[in-house]
C-alpha cells in the first residue's frame, strides 16, 4: 500500500494505443484507449492485499469484510445518502428532464455515479503513461454508449438498447459467423439473436440480450470491407474497456 501511503513506490506502465479521433474533429488527429490486460476479481485483490499490501487479516476475512462494506455502502447509497470514502463519492444520479413535479421517475433515468476526490486524483500523478503506436485502422470500436443508463465504456443494461460507434463494424457476411457478441470473462459468448436496430460501417445499434450479472466485452464480427465488398475470412473486433451488468 506503499504509493497509496504516500511512499514512492515503481508501479507498472499503463499502455495505451492511438486510434483515428473521428469524434471531435480538429482538437487532434487520435484519441488514446488503455490497452487492459485484464479485470481483478475481488479476491483476487484480497489475495494481493494480504501477500503484497500487507494486511492483518487472512484473505477470507477480508473478502467478508469487502462484501459487508460494500453491502451496506449501497443499502445507504439507495436509502438517499450518498457515501464517501478517502478516494470516491457514491451516490444515486438521476438523467432527463420533466414537465412538472407530478411527472413520475421512470427507473431507467436513476444511475449510480461516483466521483473521484482529491486523494485519488492527486494519485494520477504516479501514472506512467506509454503511447505503444497507432492501432491497426482496418477495423476498430471507438466506444460503446448503453442507452438506457446513459453510460459510456461502462455499463450494460439487459434488455436495453447498445450503440456501438467505430470503423468498419458494419455486420455482414455468412450469418453463422458473423454478429455481434457479449463475451464474459470465461470466455462464454452471448451472441445477439435479435434484428440489429441500425448496422452502418461505423456505428451498430444493437438489443442488448439478457445477460446474467458479471463483466463483458463486445466482440464484433464481420466480413464487411467497403461497399459490396467482402472479405473472404470473417475479423473480429472487441472494446477494450470492461462493460458491467450489476
Amino acid at each position: 500500500m506503499a504509493i497509496i501511503d504516500g511512499i514512492d513506490e515503481a508501479l507498472n506502465t499503463i499502455n495505451v494505443k492511438l486510434y483515428e479521433n473521428r469524434l471531435n474533429k480538429g482538437e487532434g488527429r487520435f484519441i488514446a484507449r488503455v490497452q487492459t490486460d485484464k479485470t481483478l476479481t475481488i479476491e483476487e485483490v484480497a489475495v494481493s492485499a494480504v501477500e503484497r499490501g500487507g494486511a492483518t487479516m487472512n484473505v477470507q476475512t477480508l473478502i467478508e469484510a469487502y462484501n459487508t462494506m460494500t453491502k451496506e455502502m449501497m443499502y445507504q447509497v439507495l436509502n438517499g445518502f450518498a457515501v464517501r470514502n478517502d478516494f470516491f463519492r457514491y451516490h444515486v444520479h438521476v438523467r432527463g428532464t420533466y414537465d412538472s413535479p407530478h411527472d413520475p421517475v421512470e427507473p431507467a433515468k436513476c444511475s449510480f455515479s461516483f466521483t473521484p476526490l482529491q486523494t485519488m486524483r492527486q494519485l494520477l500523478s504516479k501514472i506512467t503513461v506509454r503511447i505503444e503506436g497507432i492501432a491497426s485502422v482496418e477495423a476498430y470500436i471507438v466506444h460503446v454508449e448503453d442507452s438506457t443508463a446513459g453510460d459510456i465504456d461502462s455499463m450494460l443494461t439487459p434488455g436495453g438498447v447498445l450503440t456501438i460507434h467505430g470503423q468498419k463494424i458494419k455486420v455482414e457476411g455468412d450469418p453463422d459467423i458473423c454478429g455481434v457478441e457479449f463475451v464474459d470473462e470465461t470466455g462464454s459468448a452471448t451472441k445477439v439473436t435479435a434484428r440489429l436496430i441500425e448496422n452502418l460501417p461505423a456505428k451498430l445499434i444493437v438489443p442488448i440480450p439478457a445477460l446474467a450479472a458479471g463483466v463483458y466485452r463486445v466482440r464484433i464480427t464481420t466480413q464487411f470491407s467497403h461497399g459490396s465488398v467482402l472479405l473472404k475470412e470473417a475479423r473480429s473486433v472487441t472494446n477494450h474497456n470492461d462493460l458491467i451488468v450489476s
